[in-house]
């Protein structure tokens, strides 16, 4: 008696079974022909048993396609999985309130991009512990690092440096008539301790007077350290209001130096320069500072603007300015005869 057509179907193996039941029975007969026929050389023995190799491989690459199909699998777990591990850090810090949000989103990028950025905002309390900073410093620190590239790495670093006893040498060489541009944050002398807290965000003033003075005298043996080390000696120097401004000329007497104050104007910006003389400008809130800064000026370009030395910004360093937009924030200009 027939069974129905459905029962057998039922009944009948998987089709890749099928498959391979057929395979294995053709090339089971085609083996025992290639025996039976001595005149056949080994070449073509060898060959069979190669097809049956790549036959079975074939196979079985085929069945456990089937089978992950049939499983409802898509076929690319393994390689979605390889690059889910392969994406970028996602990680979040909690930051205080207190920064903006501009600020906190930046800083969020770049600890997922920067490995020391990273370390800068694991480590977050130590910079409220720098000196007497508390969270004002920590906010500064950490915005100097998102703001300026070249002094990620002082960041960084600062938790596990500060302070330091002594400041290092400036070894590389000057040129006589030219301002080097030196930064307050350096590590050579960015981690010792001045006005409570790091050189790095406190020293300004000195390292101003430093520059100024290597390009007058083409020697290095004013550092914006040592400068910074003759200001705690000359008692004028302040935890809250930091360096005071009546420094720079009485450093410039202390060296030798020629200085005068002069007024607060284009006309004098540009007479100065042009004279072959920089200048020490005092600066209060603007571009840059909340508070009080010291920036050098140091050349009066062919289109009209200058060209200055900021000791806390590398990236303003690198910008050409408006003598009208420099003047409206400066509070006192100084001027030194290279």
């Amino acid at each position: 008696m027939r069974r129905p057509l459905a029962a057998a179907v039922r009944r009948m193996p998987p089709r890749p079974q099928r498959m391979a039941r057929r395979l294995h029975r053709w090339l089971r007969r085609s083996l025992l022909w290639l025996i039976d026929a001595r005149p056949l050389s080994y070449g073509v023995m060898a060959l069979g048993a190669l097809l049956l190799v790549l036959a079975l491989l074939g196979l079985g690459s085929c069945v456990h396609g089937c089978v992950a199909g049939g499983a409802g699998g898509s076929g690319r777990a393994t390689s979605d999985a390889g690059s889910a591990g392969e994406v970028a850090d996602v990680r979040s810090w909690q930051l205080p309130a207190s920064f903006d949000a501009q600020l906190s989103s930046r800083l969020q990028e770049l600890g997922r991009e920067d490995v020391r950025v990273a370390k800068a905002l694991d480590n977050l309390d130590a910079y409220a512990k720098v000196g007497n900073g508390g969270a004002y410093e920590q906010q500064k620190l950490l915005k100097l690092a998102a703001d300026d590239p070249a002094a990620i790495d002082f960041v960084a670093d600062l938790p596990e440096s500060y302070p330091r006893a002594r400041s290092e040498e400036y070894a590389s060489g000057v040129t006589k008539g030219v301002v080097p541009r030196l930064y307050q944050w350096d590590k050579r002398w960015g981690y010792t301790e001045y006005c409570g807290r790091d050189f790095g965000t406190t020293g300004c003033c000195p390292t101003s007077f430093s520059m100024v003075y290597m390009a007058v005298t083409g020697k290095t043996d004013v550092t914006p350290g040592v400068a910074g080390e003759l200001a705690q000696e000359l008692d004028m120097v302040d935890d809250d209001a930091g360096t005071y401004g009546d420094f720079i000329p009485t450093a410039a007497e202390c060296y030798g130096l020629e200085c005068r104050e002069v007024g607060r104007s284009v006309e004098v910006i540009k007479a100065e320069l042009q004279s072959g003389h920089v200048l020490i400008a005092n600066v209060g809130p603007g571009d840059f500072t909340t508070a009080g800064h010291f920036i050098v000026l140091t050349v009066w370009n062919a289109d009209g603007s200058v060209s200055i030395c900021d000791p806390y910004s590398s990236v303003r360093s690198g910008q050409t300015w408006d003598p009208e937009r420099l003047v409206g924030q400066t509070m006192r200009l100084h001027s030194f005869k290279l």
